[in-house]
């Protein structure tokens, strides 16, 4: 026979759930430390993307999933490889607050795999620049920004 699930053992369930997410992708800070300077040599290739930007400007990548409303809710922070609350970092003087519970759930697992991001970026990468890009030879002579992480 199985025991009864209560509600009680759902929060729990759902509170370790989200503690793993989170130890995940701190766990992997290494892989998204190679995020900026990939993002950085990608953009421009296609059209230049804004959260490519991000990362190295900010050292911070957009859970893709977690948009709603025109703006991401979840950020990954390059330096510590913690989901972050993207309001919070852009609406309140940048300061770093631990990404929301529900946030993180309504998230693709797939957003905090730092491999399958570089491989993302890799991919792109590998792709011929668009004919009716402008500007990315000249982004790729000037040269990343100082202090981009390499």
């Amino acid at each position: 026979m199985h025991k009864k699930i209560t509600f009680d053992d759902l929060e729990i369930q759902k509170k370790e759930y989200v503690h793993n997410i989170i130890e995940y992708s701190k766990s992997q800070v290494d892989l998204w430390r190679k995020i900026p300077l990939l993002a950085w040599e990608a953009n421009g290739r296609n059209g230049w993307v804004k959260t490519y930007e991000l990362a190295y400007v900010e050292n911070l990548w957009a859970v893709i999933d977690s948009s709603n409303g025109g703006y991401y809710r979840v950020y990954i922070n390059i330096l510590t490889g913690e989901p972050i609350d993207s309001f919070q970092y852009f609406y309140n003087n940048k300061k770093i607050l631990p990404a929301l519970h529900k946030d993180l759930l309504s998230c693709d697992l797939i957003h905090f795999n730092a491999s399958k991001q570089i491989e993302f970026l890799e991919y792109q990468l590998e792709r011929p620049p668009g004919q009716y890009c402008v500007g990315y030879d000249e982004h790729i002579i000037k040269g990343p920004p100082d202090g981009i992480l390499r």
